[in-house]
């Protein structure tokens, strides 16, 4: 599965330690499997005069198995009350 990242920085490796608390779900690493949406978020950066990138990672699907996460198949009422 290939995942973007949007940030005003490029992200080598995915750290959760240093992401921010007041985000929609709380602290972690966000991504996005839509480029397009990756892109557009970085528009935010470039308008605060910052450089604006969007990271690309390989995820084996073999991590769903391994790790915590919390997925949706599309914009649903499960994921708004999430």
């Amino acid at each position: 599965m290939i995942l973007f990242h949007r940030s005003d920085r490029i992200v080598m490796k995915p750290d959760v330690l240093h992401s921010r608390k007041e985000v929609d779900f709380g602290a972690g690493f966000y991504t996005t499997p839509i480029e397009d949406q990756a892109r557009n978020w970085c528009r935010k950066f470039i308008r605060r005069g910052k450089p604006g990138f969007v990271s690309v990672y390989h995820l084996d699907e073999v991590a769903f198995e391994i790790y915590r996460i919390k997925s949706f198949e599309s914009y649903s009422e499960e994921w708004l009350d999430f």
